[in-house]
């Protein structure tokens, strides 16, 4: 996620790290309007209760850096950015569902 992260800030996404699910709850529930909440599971060690915990504490939309060698409940997950995708790919893709998700949620009711 390294290489990720760089890339998105390069892009001018503002990025929390969280090492853990204790970090990562505490992250979502910080009352931080979050744009998206991504996912790097490169290494095959994030807990699959972060995709509940996720959609359980917002309506951003969750994106996932998968590994290859893993299986995910793909209902939870909004885009998955499979390896070797081109950064200008999945940085429109990832602009694009921020995007349509901020329209949805403003068009909900509360």
């Amino acid at each position: 996620m390294c290489y990720r992260l760089g890339v998105l800030r390069r892009a001018g996404y503002e990025i929390q790290e969280c090492a853990n699910l204790i970090e990562f709850r505490s992250a979502l529930r910080s009352g931080i309007d979050a744009g998206a909440v991504f996912v790097n599971d490169s290494n095959g060690r994030v807990s699959p209760d972060a995709f509940s915990i996720a959609r359980q504490s917002t309506s951003a939309p969750i994106i996932l850096f998968p590994n290859s060698g893993r299986t995910y409940h793909i209902e939870q997950i909004d885009l998955i950015v499979p390896c070797f995708t081109p950064p200008d790919k999945w940085l429109r893709d990832v602009a694009n569902l921020i995007v349509q998700s901020r329209a949805l949620r403003a068009c909900s009711p509360a």
